[in-house]
This record gives structure tokens, C-alpha cells and sequence, in this order.
């Protein structure tokens, strides 16, 4: 019996332990959600440059993969529609 309430415990830890992982991991993705919506809107102002670095330091700080590449091809469509006519190629 003491053996099965101990396990109890140690269960309800963990379950309660992993609840509030999920709710610290949510308030982190809201959060970087509600940056990437402020500064993302328009893909050739340049704060999106250093956005995206903030951005992807605080998806790496979260371990979130799907933020770290939007924050990535952010830069990328940037440099893709925002220095298309301004870039030249030396030959």
C-alpha cells in the first residue's frame, strides 16, 4: 500500500511538473507570436532584419523549430522582395 501511494505522488508530480512545462511553453509562443505580427507585416522594411534575429534567438531559447525557420525566411524574403532592383551582381 505505502509503495502505491508513493508512486501516486511521484505520478501526480510529474503530470503537474509537465502542465505547467506545456502553460510556460504556450505563454513563450504567444509571445513570440505577437512580436513576429508586429514587426513582419511588411517584408522590405528593414527592422525586419534585426526583427528576425530577435526572433530567432527567442525561438531557440524555446526550442521551437517552426519559429526559428519563419524567422529565417523572413530575412530571406527580405532580401528577396525588399533588394531585388537595388542589388548588383558584379560579372
Amino acid at each position: 500500500m505505502m509503495k502505491k501511494t508513493i508512486l501516486a505522488c511521484i505520478y501526480l508530480l510529474l503530470a503537474v511538473g509537465a502542465i505547467y512545462a506545456q502553460r510556460a511553453d504556450s505563454a513563450y509562443v504567444n509571445n513570440m507570436r505577437a512580436y513576429y505580427n508586429k514587426y513582419f507585416n511588411d517584408p522590405t522594411n528593414p527592422i525586419v532584419l534585426t526583427a528576425s534575429d530577435t526572433l530567432l534567438d527567442m525561438a531557440i531559447r524555446c526550442n521551437d523549430t517552426v519559429m526559428a525557420k519563419i524567422a529565417l525566411g523572413a530575412k530571406l524574403d527580405y532580401y528577396y522582395y525588399g533588394q531585388g532592383e537595388n542589388v548588383r551582381i558584379a560579372l
